[in-house]
């Protein structure tokens, strides 16, 4: 289940939202976990001139947040590793977005987690968003049920229901 996580990180990301499996090629793909990545990309995507420089055109297809990996997610996802790579992050291109465990690196392949880096980015193009999830009238019911704490303007955490 998708869910927030406190971390440790001192100013940009007091907190992520992370994945409780795997997204992507060959992966778990839990509906709620797909439905917190593709949120991510469809609002990274929406705002490319929040990024310096701006993002390249979105990949083809229409992203749906609807929690089905389907091939136009996974060649999203591919596409943001890729790009991310290119734009000097020490990312993998494995076409998977797993989930971030204790800090922000993998300690097997000492590259950063997709997911830290979508929260970034999302934070980014929609710093309204960022900060709750649960308020965005078109986020999917279910992912508000799995990411369901409010923030408040003066940065505290407090229970969404």
């Amino acid at each position: 289940m998708a869910f927030v996580a406190i971390t440790n990180s001192e100013g940009n990301l007091p907190f992520i939202y992370n994945v409780d499996m795997a997204v992507g090629t060959s992966a778990a793909n839990k509906r709620d976990d797909v439905m917190l990545v593709q949120y991510c990309l469809k609002h990274i995507w929406a705002n490319p001139t929040k990024f310096n420089p701006p993002l390249p055109s979105p990949p083809s297809g229409e992203m749906k947040v609807d929690g089905f990996c389907g091939p136009t997610t996974r060649r999203w996802i591919v596409e943001w590793q890729f790009m991310s790579r290119k734009r000097g992050h020490n990312v993998t291109t494995d076409g998977l977005v797993d989930r971030a465990r204790g800090s922000f690196q993998s300690s097997i392949s000492k590259t950063d987690y997709h997911i830290v880096k979508l929260n970034a980015a999302l934070k980014r193009a929609r710093p309204d968003l960022f900060k709750n999830i649960f308020l965005d009238p078109d986020a999917p019911a279910e992912l508000k049920l799995a990411v369901g704490l409010v923030i408040t303007p003066d940065s505290e955490e407090s229970p969404g229901f």
